[in-house]
C-alpha cells in the first residue's frame, strides 16, 4: 500500500498499486509526485516505481503542468463570480493563468475590434454619399456577429470556470488548458 504526498504536504491514501497506476494515467500524480511505501516507510518519486515508469515515459504531445489542491479547498462559486465579473478571472483563480489571459484577450479583441470596424464603416458611410446606406448595414451586421461570438465565449468562460473549480474541489488534478 502507498500514500501520495502533494506539494502542500497533504497525504492521500492508503492506495494500492492499481489505484496509483490509474492516478498516473489520469494525471492526478506525475513522475515527480512523492510516494510513500507504507510497508517500508520509504519515500520516493513516482518515476522510480517500476510499475509506473512505463506510464511516465510516454511523451505528451503538449507537456502540461498538473494542478491539484486539497479536497474541499476550492470554491466553484468564487470561480463563477470572478468569471462573471471579468472574462478569464475564474480561470486565473483556478490556476489556469494563461488560459484566463487568452479568454480575456479574445473577448476584448472581438468586442473592441467589432466595435471599431463597425464604427469605421458607419463613419465612412456618413462621409461618402456615393455608397448610400449599404456599409451602415454591413457595419451593424459585423457588430451583431462579434457581439454574439463574444457572448458565447463569455458563457463558455463562466461554465468552464465553475466546472474546473468543481473538479479541483473534489481533489482532481487538472492541466493548464483543460476545459470543463
Amino acid at each position: 500500500m502507498y500514500k501520495v504526498r502533494d506539494s502542500s504536504g497533504v497525504e492521500y491514501g492508503p492506495l494500492d498499486l492499481e489505484t496509483l497506476e490509474l492516478w498516473a494515467v489520469q494525471n492526478r500524480i506525475n513522475a515527480n509526485s512523492i510516494i510513500i511505501d507504507q510497508s517500508t516507510g520509504e519515500t520516493k518519486l513516482a518515476k522510480t516505481i517500476p510499475e509506473l515508469q512505463a506510464i511516465f515515459h510516454v511523451p505528451a504531445a503538449f507537456p502540461q503542468r498538473a494542478v491539484q489542491v486539497p479536497i474541499g479547498a476550492h470554491s466553484p462559486i468564487i470561480a463563477v463570480v470572478l468569471s462573471i465579473l471579468l472574462s478569464g478571472l475564474g480561470q486565473v483563480y483556478n490556476r489556469q493563468i494563461l488560459k484566463g489571459v487568452v479568454f480575456f484577450l479574445v473577448n476584448l479583441c472581438l468586442c473592441c475590434g467589432g466595435f471599431i470596424i463597425s464604427m469605421g464603416l458607419i463613419f465612412s458611410t456618413v462621409s461618402s454619399s456615393t455608397s448610400g446606406g449599404a456599409n451602415m448595414g454591413f457595419g451593424s451586421a459585423i457588430q451583431m456577429c462579434t457581439n454574439a461570438i463574444c457572448f458565447v465565449i463569455y458563457v463558455v468562460n463562466v461554465i468552464d470556470a465553475g466546472m474546473i473549480a468543481a473538479r479541483l474541489q473534489r481533489g482532481e488534478a487538472i492541466t493548464d488548458w483543460q476545459m470543463f
